[in-house]
């Protein structure tokens, strides 16, 4: 079919590559996502944060 599945972590990254949001408000959305259910290992929030970060420093 074509079909290509990604997760939520890619779409919130998406938006960033896109520079449709910040940083700082993913954080922010990951950290609400979190507070309200959604279920992620603590290893990779931190890897995800830590790649979004290494992103920025790429697009300055």
């Amino acid at each position: 079919m074509g079909i290509r599945i990604h997760g939520t972590l890619f779409l919130l990254k998406l938006l960033l590559l896109l520079r449709i949001t910040s940083i700082d408000d993913l954080k922010k959305y990951l950290y609400q996502m979190v507070k309200e259910g959604f279920r992620l290992s603590a290893e990779v929030i931190i890897n995800f944060i830590a790649d979004l970060e290494e992103e920025g420093k790429e697009n300055t």
